[in-house]
């Protein structure tokens, strides 16, 4: 059977924060960090699927009945089809936060563009430079009429 490390509990993940630091953790992280704690936790709940469903059927494939080798087909072809569903929404996920960071600040911080992407990028902010500033320039003059 595959073996998983099991994530630590919000509560001993807190209790660490406060040893590390020796501070109390601030009420804000508690509203905002537990839901992002439990989403990252979600993450890997569909490779935990295809472990579980690998160690039902640990014969070999020429020694398992029929109806066990359609029985793994379906859910092995259901397990592919949600985890590439579940990665293509943490990359459009990712996509927006990035393109967001871009048009806003550019300010990339520790994300690393490369290549392609990264010249997009710059593209991409100084559109929204242009259009914040265009932005300004008629909020500014419906302000002064």
């Amino acid at each position: 059977m595959a073996k998983h490390k099991e994530t630590k509990s919000y509560r001993e993940y807190i209790s660490f924060l406060e040893t590390t630091d020796n501070k109390k953790v601030p009420w804000y992280f508690h509203v905002f960090g537990k839901p992002l704690y439990y989403l990252e936790k979600l993450k890997d709940k569909p490779s935990q699927l295809v472990y579980k469903l690998i160690d039902k059927f640990p014969d070999e494939w020429e020694k398992l009945t029929r109806s066990k080798k359609m029985l793994a087909t379906v859910l092995y072809g259901i397990v592919f089809f949600f985890t590439v569903l579940w990665f293509l929404v943490i990359h459009v996920l990712d996509s927006v936060m990035l393109s967001l960071n871009v048009f806003s600040t550019l300010g990339f911080g520790q994300i690393p563009v490369r290549g392609v992407p990264r010249y997009l990028t710059v593209i991409e902010g100084f559109i929204g430079w242009f259009l914040l500033s265009i932005f300004s320039v008629s909020l500014i003059s419906q302000v002064i009429q």
